[in-house]
């Protein structure tokens, strides 16, 4: 199950979707709008990404890990438009007997150059990293 919407992304749904008896675990990965872009205090983060195009990509990898793993079940949701910082951007749901492993390995390249979805941060104009640590510290 793959899906890439605007919405919040519904964790009980997916970690459901991916059930069943067959396997004792469910992994569930998920990332998160971050509070610092680049050594910058970040506002909010915004995503695009080209439906079609992300989403060969999001099947590519767990194609991928399905040749690597006897999977389950396998959900990845990816979410786009503007999120604020803690708001979930993605979620992978992994029902397998090494089900960490499976995780880690759809869930890493979502997170680096291999991601399907662009994103921009607005970051604070007024405070670098290093200012807030020495305004904390």
């Amino acid at each position: 199950m793959i899906e890439i919407n605007d919405r919040p992304i519904d964790t009980g749904q997916l970690v459901r979707q991916v059930s069943a008896p067959a396997a004792g675990a469910v992994v569930l990965f998920l990332g998160t709008a971050r509070e610092v872009t680049g050594g910058r205090r970040t506002e909010s983060l915004d995503y695009e990404a080209y439906g079609e195009m992300a989403r060969e990509k999001l099947q590519g990898l767990e194609e991928e890990a399905r040749r690597r793993w006897p999977i389950v079940g396998c959900g990845i949701v990816h979410r786009v438009g503007h999120l604020e910082i803690g708001a979930v951007s993605v979620a992978v749901a992994v029902r397998v007997s090494p089900a960490v492993s499976v995780s880690r390995f759809v869930a890493t390249p979502m997170t680096a150059a291999r991601s399907p979805a662009g994103m921009s941060a607005t970051v604070a104009k007024s405070m670098s990293l290093g200012s807030v640590k020495q305004a904390q510290g």
